[in-house]
């Protein structure tokens, strides 16, 4: 999932995703989620901080409206800390303006 500059809400385009997930998650019970929030290097370190972590919160309450648990999900911010792609270019930016989600299973 990727977010807008300087920007922490899911944007419309990403509700199909968002709605697969709440899919998956109900018909697995055991599944525990990680989402971990990036952003790109520019701005402030300590603002990319929270703005990562408000991005990793904004996909746990969207999947908290929609009924899953919230103890199922662990919401983090990485800020700048973990480029997938170089921060040289806005093609680069744009890819470390990110939310990843990490999947394990629970008996």
């Amino acid at each position: 999932m990727i977010f807008a500059t300087d920007k922490a809400h899911i944007h419309e385009s990403s509700y199909d995703e968002m709605d697969q997930l709440v899919k998956l998650m109900e018909e697995h019970p055991g599944l525990q989620l990680r989402v971990e929030g990036h952003t790109d290097s520019r701005g402030a370190e300590v603002y990319n901080q929270r703005l990562s972590e408000d991005r990793a919160k904004a996909v746990k309450q969207y999947l908290v409206k929609a009924g899953i648990n919230g103890t199922r999900i662990t919401a983090i911010g990485y800020g700048e800390s973990r480029p997938i792609a170089s921060n040289d270019t806005s093609d680069g930016q744009n890819r470390n303006r990110r939310v990843e989600l990490k999947i394990s299973y629970e008996n």
